[in-house]
Protein backbone atom coordinates (compact mmCIF):
# COMPACT_ATOMS: atom_id res chain seq x y z
CA UNK A 1 0.00 0.00 0.00
CA UNK A 2 1.71 3.56 -1.18
CA UNK A 3 1.17 6.87 0.73
CA UNK A 4 -1.71 7.54 -1.23
CA UNK A 5 -3.65 4.92 -0.77
CA UNK A 6 -3.20 5.20 3.19
CA UNK A 7 -3.80 8.48 3.24
CA UNK A 8 -7.00 7.73 1.25
CA UNK A 9 -8.06 4.72 3.69
CA UNK A 10 -7.72 7.13 6.73
CA UNK A 11 -9.51 9.57 4.96
CA UNK A 12 -12.27 7.59 4.24
CA UNK A 13 -12.07 6.19 8.33
CA UNK A 14 -12.30 9.42 9.61
CA UNK A 15 -15.56 10.64 7.46
CA UNK A 16 -17.14 7.53 8.53
CA UNK A 17 -16.44 8.39 12.10
CA UNK A 18 -17.54 11.96 11.26
CA UNK A 19 -20.90 10.25 10.29
CA UNK A 20 -21.59 9.76 13.61
CA UNK A 21 -20.92 12.48 15.69
CA UNK A 22 -23.91 14.47 14.57
CA UNK A 23 -26.15 11.87 16.10
CA UNK A 24 -24.58 12.72 19.29
CA UNK A 25 -24.73 16.15 18.94
CA UNK A 26 -28.46 16.01 19.31
CA UNK A 27 -28.33 13.16 22.29
CA UNK A 28 -26.36 15.65 24.51
CA UNK A 29 -29.09 18.23 26.32
CA UNK A 30 -26.28 20.60 26.38
CA UNK A 31 -25.25 23.89 24.39
CA UNK A 32 -22.78 23.32 21.35
CA UNK A 33 -20.05 25.49 23.09
CA UNK A 34 -20.31 23.51 26.69
CA UNK A 35 -20.18 19.68 24.63
CA UNK A 36 -17.40 21.43 23.11
CA UNK A 37 -15.40 22.68 25.91
CA UNK A 38 -15.13 19.08 27.32
CA UNK A 39 -14.86 17.49 23.69
CA UNK A 40 -11.61 19.59 23.26
CA UNK A 41 -10.51 19.04 27.18
CA UNK A 42 -10.84 15.38 26.38
CA UNK A 43 -9.55 15.37 22.99
CA UNK A 44 -6.44 16.93 24.30
CA UNK A 45 -6.08 14.60 27.12
CA UNK A 46 -5.78 11.73 25.25
CA UNK A 47 -3.65 12.84 22.60
CA UNK A 48 -1.47 14.11 24.75
CA UNK A 49 -1.45 10.99 26.57
CA UNK A 50 -0.80 8.98 23.72
CA UNK A 51 1.90 11.56 22.15
CA UNK A 52 3.98 11.06 25.86
CA UNK A 53 3.49 7.09 25.58
CA UNK A 54 5.04 6.95 22.29
CA UNK A 55 7.82 9.29 22.91
CA UNK A 56 6.65 11.49 20.08
CA UNK A 57 7.82 15.30 19.83
CA UNK A 58 5.17 17.65 20.54
CA UNK A 59 7.79 20.93 20.32
CA UNK A 60 7.38 22.59 17.17
CA UNK A 61 9.49 23.72 14.57
CA UNK A 62 9.02 27.84 14.55
CA UNK A 63 7.18 30.23 16.12
CA UNK A 64 5.56 30.86 13.11
CA UNK A 65 4.19 27.44 13.19
CA UNK A 66 3.05 27.65 16.46
CA UNK A 67 0.93 31.41 15.16
CA UNK A 68 -0.71 28.86 12.28
CA UNK A 69 -1.82 26.50 14.97
CA UNK A 70 -3.02 28.96 17.30
CA UNK A 71 -4.75 30.56 14.18
CA UNK A 72 -6.01 27.20 12.88
CA UNK A 73 -7.04 25.91 16.30
CA UNK A 74 -9.38 29.51 16.61
CA UNK A 75 -11.07 28.49 13.14
CA UNK A 76 -11.83 25.03 14.58
CA UNK A 77 -13.24 25.80 17.28
CA UNK A 78 -15.38 28.52 15.49
CA UNK A 79 -16.10 25.59 13.18
CA UNK A 80 -17.22 23.37 16.11
CA UNK A 81 -19.26 26.06 17.60
CA UNK A 82 -21.15 26.88 14.28
CA UNK A 83 -21.67 23.37 13.07
CA UNK A 84 -23.01 22.17 16.57
CA UNK A 85 -25.69 25.26 16.87
CA UNK A 86 -26.90 24.95 13.34
CA UNK A 87 -28.35 21.41 14.96
CA UNK A 88 -29.17 22.67 17.56
CA UNK A 89 -31.45 25.32 16.16
CA UNK A 90 -33.26 23.51 13.50
CA UNK A 91 -32.00 19.67 12.37
CA UNK A 92 -29.14 17.43 11.68
CA UNK A 93 -30.15 17.22 8.54
CA UNK A 94 -30.12 21.02 8.03
CA UNK A 95 -26.81 21.11 9.40
CA UNK A 96 -24.70 18.24 8.32
CA UNK A 97 -26.48 18.70 4.79
CA UNK A 98 -25.17 22.68 5.18
CA UNK A 99 -21.67 22.57 6.38
CA UNK A 100 -21.09 19.92 3.07
CA UNK A 101 -20.97 23.38 0.98
CA UNK A 102 -17.55 23.69 2.58
CA UNK A 103 -16.24 20.97 -0.64
CA UNK A 104 -17.66 23.33 -3.57
CA UNK A 105 -16.12 26.13 -1.07
CA UNK A 106 -12.53 24.13 -1.27
CA UNK A 107 -12.79 23.99 -4.57
CA UNK A 108 -12.96 27.83 -5.80
CA UNK A 109 -11.06 28.85 -2.76
CA UNK A 110 -7.93 26.29 -2.95
CA UNK A 111 -6.90 28.07 -6.09
CA UNK A 112 -7.33 31.17 -5.06
CA UNK A 113 -5.28 31.04 -2.30
CA UNK A 114 -2.38 29.21 -3.48
CA UNK A 115 -2.64 30.72 -6.98
CA UNK A 116 -3.33 27.25 -8.83
CA UNK A 117 -5.62 26.99 -12.04
CA UNK A 118 -8.76 25.71 -11.24
CA UNK A 119 -9.67 22.52 -13.23
CA UNK A 120 -12.90 22.21 -14.70
CA UNK A 121 -13.27 18.22 -13.77
CA UNK A 122 -12.72 19.45 -10.24
CA UNK A 123 -15.78 22.41 -10.11
CA UNK A 124 -17.75 19.91 -11.66
CA UNK A 125 -17.24 16.93 -9.15
CA UNK A 126 -17.97 19.49 -6.30
CA UNK A 127 -20.89 20.30 -7.84
CA UNK A 128 -21.95 16.68 -8.65
CA UNK A 129 -21.50 15.81 -4.64
CA UNK A 130 -23.23 19.12 -3.70
CA UNK A 131 -25.91 18.60 -6.13
CA UNK A 132 -26.16 14.66 -4.43
CA UNK A 133 -26.08 17.07 -0.89
CA UNK A 134 -29.27 18.81 -1.23
CA UNK A 135 -31.00 16.00 -3.02
CA UNK A 136 -31.31 14.19 0.51
CA UNK A 137 -33.00 16.66 2.26
CA UNK A 138 -36.62 15.06 2.32
CA UNK A 139 -38.30 18.60 2.55
CA UNK A 140 -37.01 22.19 3.13
CA UNK A 141 -38.78 24.71 4.76
CA UNK A 142 -38.18 28.53 4.73
CA UNK A 143 -39.40 28.92 8.13
CA UNK A 144 -37.09 30.59 10.75
CA UNK A 145 -35.94 27.41 12.12
CA UNK A 146 -34.71 26.05 8.70
CA UNK A 147 -33.34 29.63 7.74
CA UNK A 148 -31.23 29.57 10.70
CA UNK A 149 -29.59 26.30 10.64
CA UNK A 150 -28.40 26.95 7.30
CA UNK A 151 -26.92 30.36 8.09
CA UNK A 152 -25.02 28.85 10.79
CA UNK A 153 -24.01 25.87 8.57
CA UNK A 154 -22.63 27.60 5.71
CA UNK A 155 -20.47 29.70 8.23
CA UNK A 156 -19.54 26.54 9.84
CA UNK A 157 -18.25 25.95 6.23
CA UNK A 158 -16.06 28.51 5.33
CA UNK A 159 -14.33 28.27 8.53
CA UNK A 160 -13.95 24.74 7.75
CA UNK A 161 -12.90 24.91 4.77
CA UNK A 162 -10.50 27.80 5.58
CA UNK A 163 -8.73 25.56 7.88
CA UNK A 164 -8.59 22.88 5.45
CA UNK A 165 -6.59 24.82 3.18
CA UNK A 166 -4.16 26.45 5.27
CA UNK A 167 -3.83 23.15 7.07
CA UNK A 168 -2.57 21.38 3.37
CA UNK A 169 -0.62 24.48 2.66
CA UNK A 170 1.37 25.48 5.82
CA UNK A 171 1.42 22.41 8.54
CA UNK A 172 1.60 19.85 6.76
CA UNK A 173 4.77 18.27 7.62
CA UNK A 174 2.67 17.44 11.48
CA UNK A 175 1.11 14.47 12.11
CA UNK A 176 -2.38 14.45 12.64
CA UNK A 177 -1.83 13.73 16.81
CA UNK A 178 0.47 16.56 17.21
CA UNK A 179 -1.86 19.04 15.44
CA UNK A 180 -4.85 18.16 16.91
CA UNK A 181 -3.19 18.31 20.27
CA UNK A 182 -2.49 22.00 19.53
CA UNK A 183 -5.70 23.41 17.80
CA UNK A 184 -7.78 20.99 20.04
CA UNK A 185 -6.95 23.14 22.96
CA UNK A 186 -6.84 26.26 21.17
CA UNK A 187 -10.19 25.59 20.10
CA UNK A 188 -11.45 24.87 23.63
CA UNK A 189 -10.29 28.41 24.73
CA UNK A 190 -12.50 29.65 21.88
CA UNK A 191 -15.57 28.11 23.35
CA UNK A 192 -14.75 29.62 27.30
CA UNK A 193 -16.56 32.96 26.11
CA UNK A 194 -20.27 30.38 25.18
CA UNK A 195 -20.26 28.16 27.84
CA UNK A 196 -23.00 27.79 30.31
CA UNK A 197 -23.57 24.55 31.67
CA UNK A 198 -22.59 23.92 35.71
CA UNK A 199 -20.98 20.32 37.13
CA UNK A 200 -24.46 19.73 37.87
CA UNK A 201 -25.39 18.84 34.47
CA UNK A 202 -22.97 16.48 33.90
CA UNK A 203 -24.97 13.29 35.03
CA UNK A 204 -23.67 9.92 34.36
CA UNK A 205 -25.88 9.91 30.72
CA UNK A 206 -23.99 13.00 29.97
CA UNK A 207 -20.81 11.80 30.97
CA UNK A 208 -20.10 8.43 28.80
CA UNK A 209 -21.49 10.70 25.76
CA UNK A 210 -19.20 13.05 25.98
CA UNK A 211 -16.48 11.05 26.61
CA UNK A 212 -17.08 9.06 23.34
CA UNK A 213 -17.72 12.40 21.44
CA UNK A 214 -14.37 13.71 23.16
CA UNK A 215 -12.28 10.92 22.27
CA UNK A 216 -13.55 8.20 19.59
CA UNK A 217 -15.45 10.65 17.93
CA UNK A 218 -13.02 13.81 17.91
CA UNK A 219 -9.38 12.61 19.10
CA UNK A 220 -9.28 10.10 16.38
CA UNK A 221 -10.97 11.03 13.16
CA UNK A 222 -9.63 14.34 13.36
CA UNK A 223 -6.01 12.81 13.40
CA UNK A 224 -6.80 10.78 10.71
CA UNK A 225 -8.35 13.50 8.70
CA UNK A 226 -5.07 16.19 9.26
CA UNK A 227 -2.78 13.43 8.50
CA UNK A 228 -4.32 12.61 5.40
CA UNK A 229 -3.49 16.02 4.53
CA UNK A 230 -0.01 15.53 4.32
CA UNK A 231 -0.56 13.49 1.21
CA UNK A 232 -4.03 14.52 -0.35
CA UNK A 233 -5.07 17.73 -1.13
CA UNK A 234 -7.81 20.00 0.47
CA UNK A 235 -10.01 19.93 -2.59
CA UNK A 236 -9.53 15.57 -2.84
CA UNK A 237 -10.08 15.62 1.32
CA UNK A 238 -13.38 17.82 0.62
CA UNK A 239 -15.00 15.64 -1.99
CA UNK A 240 -14.67 12.29 -0.28
CA UNK A 241 -15.80 14.13 2.71
CA UNK A 242 -19.27 14.21 1.45
CA UNK A 243 -19.90 10.82 1.96
CA UNK A 244 -20.96 12.05 5.75
CA UNK A 245 -24.33 12.70 4.84
CA UNK A 246 -24.75 9.47 3.23
CA UNK A 247 -23.07 7.39 6.30
CA UNK A 248 -25.08 10.02 8.97
CA UNK A 249 -27.91 7.89 6.87
CA UNK A 250 -27.20 4.57 7.26
CA UNK A 251 -26.78 5.01 10.56
CA UNK A 252 -30.08 6.65 11.32
CA UNK A 253 -31.98 3.84 9.26
CA UNK A 254 -30.20 0.80 11.30
CA UNK A 255 -30.58 2.26 14.87
CA UNK A 256 -33.03 4.78 14.61
CA UNK A 257 -35.11 2.93 11.78
CA UNK A 258 -35.28 6.41 9.64
CA UNK A 259 -36.57 5.16 6.24
CA UNK A 260 -34.43 7.19 3.28
CA UNK A 261 -36.31 8.96 0.87
CA UNK A 262 -36.00 8.60 -3.10
CA UNK A 263 -34.50 12.15 -2.90
CA UNK A 264 -31.98 10.57 -0.16
CA UNK A 265 -31.12 7.12 -2.36
CA UNK A 266 -30.79 9.47 -5.51
CA UNK A 267 -28.72 12.30 -3.37
CA UNK A 268 -26.49 9.49 -1.60
CA UNK A 269 -25.64 8.24 -5.06
CA UNK A 270 -24.27 11.26 -6.64
CA UNK A 271 -22.36 11.73 -3.69
CA UNK A 272 -20.83 8.42 -3.77
CA UNK A 273 -19.86 8.58 -7.60
CA UNK A 274 -18.32 11.87 -7.34
CA UNK A 275 -16.60 10.34 -4.33
CA UNK A 276 -15.47 7.09 -5.98
CA UNK A 277 -13.93 9.20 -8.88
CA UNK A 278 -12.14 11.29 -6.42
CA UNK A 279 -10.47 8.43 -5.16
CA UNK A 280 -9.92 7.12 -8.54
CA UNK A 281 -8.50 9.32 -9.78
CA UNK A 282 -5.90 10.46 -6.90
CA UNK A 283 -5.02 6.68 -6.25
Amino acid sequence: MNTNQRSLLMLHASVFIFGITALFSKLIPLSSADINLVRSILTVLVLGVLLKVQRRPIKLLSNKDLAWMIFLGALLGLHWLTYFHAMKVSSVAVGVISLYTFPLMVVFLEPLLSKEKLHLSDALLALVGLGGVFLMVPTFSLDSPITAGVAWGLISALFFALRNIWQKQRLSEYRGDTTMLYQGFVAGLTCLPFISFTMADINFDNAWKLLVIGTLLTALPHSLFVTSLRHLRAKTASLIACMQPVHATILALIFLNEQPTAGTLIGGTLIIASSMIETYRTK
